[in-house]
């Protein structure tokens, strides 16, 4: 299984949707470590698994203000009891990407 790893203190873009196409987004440091799976992955430059459904829009507009040029992860939990992504995503630049 693929890891990705976000270290504390990285450079973040969080993202909140609330339905309809609306989302609200703010830039902040991570406070704690996070791993992320294959399945969490809603944005991957490197292998082009990004959903471009119309789910994650709004991830892709937000990674393009947040990056611009620059190559960007998206990461969004999956909820193992409802099969459902979270609300909350996560946008990450790829340089600072750990994989394991």
């Amino acid at each position: 299984m693929l890891g990705l790893f976000v270290k504390k203190g990285t450079v973040a873009m969080a993202v909140k949707f609330k339905g309809r196409g609306q989302y609200n987004y703010k830039q902040f440091l991570t406070k704690k470590d996070n791993c992320f799976t294959r399945e969490d992955i809603v944005i991957d430059p490197i292998n082009d698994l990004t959903d471009k459904s119309k789910e994650n829009a709004g991830m892709l507009a937000v990674s393009l203000m947040f990056a611009g040029a620059e190559e960007c992860y998206g990461f969004r939990k999956m909820d193992t009891d409802t099969g459902k992504r979270s609300d909350w995503g996560l946008i990450v630049r790829a340089r600072d990407v750990d994989c394991g």
